[in-house]
């Protein structure tokens, strides 16, 4: 009877097992995922750690001024706590449906967030098309997902 396991009762199994045909479970607990969100304006990323890695999603709507400048703008937020910060920088990319309005020769363009290993999250506009430096306020709406290793 101690080396079976039984229909109901707390037991611990041990080693590698293998089930046929469909598996539900009603609760999984696992102490080892972490689950944490932070927003830039309506834009949400999503961040799932488990022992190998964080899983990002970011999705949303974001507004804001862009330039040409290849320079990244701090959003003054951070990775969460909870989270592990990345080893090299992870960039995530939304990309547009449309220029922006007042440009006469831009392009889609694509809204560029950086988690960098400092854990600050920035972001930057890029593939705009256009000579001047004038700052320009626009919106994208998208989504995105990247995944980095921890440890």
């Amino acid at each position: 009877d101690a080396n079976v396991v039984h229909k109901t009762g707390n037991e611990t199994v041990v080693g590698d097992k293998t089930f046929t045909g469909n598996t539900t479970m009603a609760n999984i607990k696992s102490s080892s995922i972490k689950t944490a969100n932070v927003t830039m304006g309506l834009l949400t990323l999503h961040f799932q750690q488990t022992a190998v890695g964080v899983n990002v999603y970011v999705d949303g709507t974001w507004s804001g001024t862009f330039s040409m400048s290849d320079s990244y703008i701090s959003s003054g937020i951070s990775v969460p706590s909870v989270i592990s910060k990345p080893q090299l920088p992870v960039v995530l990319n939304i990309i547009s449906n449309g220029g922006i309005g007042g440009v006469t020769t831009n392009s889609p363009f694509k809204l560029e967030v950086l988690i960098d290993t400092d854990g600050v999250i920035k972001y930057r506009a890029k593939t705009l098309r256009d000579n001047d430096t004038t700052a320009r306020n626009s919106s994208i709406v998208g989504a995105d997902s990247t995944f980095y290793a921890v440890g």
